[in-house]
């Protein structure tokens, strides 16, 4: 049986790839049936929020698959398979960025059902989801490597603002007196509102939301008829909304780990980036000492390795055995009227790869300079990576 694999194996590799992919693939034919499934779907957070399947992303969610989908394979190991949707395009992309050598094959959707006779060892998404789940299934891939639709329900109760905020962000900030960072829930918006005590400037987040979507700065006295529906909406759908303070930011920074699936924890490192009007726009890279020394002119380093600390204990104890994988946790740096020069320990936690991952998939040392990774669209959406050109955090 796995010689008549093989050989099936053979032929669809010198049917559908070029050269350099078939060499690839014939270093790995005695490995396949461990070989890693791995794509980017960035439509992931809206996905979450929707919670259903079938799903239509949004266009522009649809451009940055088919255009950056070819980043998932800075994450994989050499011999893993990477769904693009071009793969031509894909090899290009990956060429521009001096990672042409990347020891991956592309694969495009229409071709992943010749590969069926792969048990994939593992499916490696941006982030897990029923749609994504349900687009893996429609293709023809059924794998162990999938959860069950009762861990994704788990995932994305863990996912949601909630959970973060309860189990990581509320322990965090009653440990130290330099921790800074409230939230509070509410379910029956938008008449709470009026109830607030907060402070005249707050925002408002709906619980599953990235990139500025979903999020509404707002002030006691610009409450109008279009926010209460909002606000009303995202309760009737999600749930419940988020209402924080607004802090006076200087920067924003975020710590990456994985955890496995025996709950140990590890910091993968430290991401530097940056925001616009709460849309992510870029990240640094660079060693890790050398963001550290960053950050060390606004804060106390060891107000930062306390947070860390305290989240590989308090996320190892949340969720062992609930979930594995990577997730992103991001902070600021703000400045209190009466505090001074503070840390936010947990604004938001991303259950999934982030871009500040990406940046850490890059090689830095101390031979390199400072680059800066941004993503730009215009007709086509690109993966920019340039010199950082005045300091590190430009």
């Amino acid at each position: 049986m796995q010689s008549v694999v093989c050989k099936k194996f053979r032929f669809l590799v010198f049917l559908h790839f070029s050269a350099f992919a078939c060499c690839v693939m014939m270093k790995n034919v005695s490995n396949f049936a461990v070989m890693k499934l791995h794509l980017f779907n960035p439509e992931h957070d809206i996905a979450l929020a929707l919670d259903k399947a079938p799903f239509t992303a949004p266009h522009a969610a649809r451009q940055l698959r088919h255009d950056l989908g070819f980043i998932a394979a800075l994450w994989a190991d050499d011999g893993d398979m990477v769904l693009v949707e071009d793969k031509a395009a894909a090899r290009e992309s990956l060429k521009r960025l001096g990672l042409g050598g990347k020891d991956v094959m592309f694969i495009e959707p229409a071709l992943l059902s010749s590969f069926l006779d792969i048990d994939f060892d593992d499916i490696c998404p941006w982030g897990w989801d029923k749609a994504v789940k349900r687009q893996l299934a429609d293709m023809g891939i059924r794998s162990h490597g999938i959860p069950a639709d009762e861990t994704l329900s788990e995932w994305r109760a863990i996912s949601g603002r909630r959970w973060a905020s309860q189990y990581l962000c509320k322990p965090l900030v009653a440990s130290d007196p330099r921790f800074i960072g409230k939230a509070y829930i509410i379910s029956d918006a938008p008449r709470a509102l009026w109830r607030s005590h907060l402070d005249d400037a707050w925002i408002l987040k709906a619980p599953w939301s990235s990139s500025g979507r979903g999020v509404k700065y707002v002030k006691r006295d610009g409450i109008s008829s279009s926010l209460e529906g909002w606000t009303r909406n995202i309760v009737r759908t999600q749930g419940y909304i988020m209402m924080e303070p607004v802090y006076r930011k200087l920067r924003d920074l975020a710590a990456e780990f994985y955890i496995s699936p025996e709950g140990d924890v590890k910091y993968l490192g430290l991401s530097l980036f940056e925001t616009a009007n709460g849309a992510y726009t870029g990240n640094i890279i660079a060693p890790e000492a050398r963001k550290r020394e960053a950050i060390a002119e606004l804060l106390p380093l060891e107000l930062y390795d306390k947070a860390v600390g305290m989240i590989l204990s308090l996320a190892s104890k949340a969720m062992k055995g609930k979930y594995s994988g990577h997730f992103g946790i991001d902070m600021m740096i703000v400045e209190d009227p009466e505090l001074g020069i503070c840390l936010h320990p947990c604004v938001e936690m991303n259950l999934r790869r982030t871009m500040g991952f990406i940046a850490l998939c890059f090689e830095s040392s101390d031979a390199i300079p400072t680059r800066v990774m941004r993503v730009e669209a215009d007709s086509k959406c690109r993966l920019r990576i340039s010199d950082s050109e005045d300091g590190i955090w430009k």
